[in-house]
């Protein structure tokens, strides 16, 4: 028996969903893991009743992400707020202070909009 071509179609696009996921990110030397979560409650480990779609833990080096079969492209602005974190904690800025996140949003959401819409994220990107 034959797949019909939508199925196999929406296999390929459930494939490509799931396939760039960086394991680690090198931020002004320091190695931080990325783990990708299922649930938003599990996302902040110091919280597990918080929903949240992004954590860094300065401590430890790691950044956990709210997955959820989200595009990477979708992932992208949390993931970038996060390392904004990282580089402002590494370079003493004032964005590790809560009174700045809302601008933090911003910025993250900006660059992930350059990022995909400059084509940065596909393979064959120069």
């Amino acid at each position: 028996m034959r797949k019909s071509a939508a199925s196999s179609r929406s296999a390929k696009r459930r494939k490509m969903r799931r396939k760039y996921r960086p394991r680690r990110v090198d931020i002004l030397g320091k190695t931080y893991s990325i783990t990708y979560c299922k649930s938003q409650r599990g996302v902040n480990p110091r919280n597990s009743e918080e929903e949240c779609r992004a954590y860094i833990d300065m401590e430890t080096n790691a950044i956990r992400v709210y997955d959820g079969g989200r595009v990477f492209g979708a992932m992208l602005g949390d993931m970038l707020h996060e390392i904004l974190h990282a580089i402002s904690d590494e370079m003493g800025g004032p964005l590790a202070d809560d009174k700045y996140h809302d601008d933090l949003n911003r910025y993250a959401t900006v660059l992930a909009d350059v990022i995909v819409r400059n084509g940065w994220l596909r393979s064959d990107a120069s």
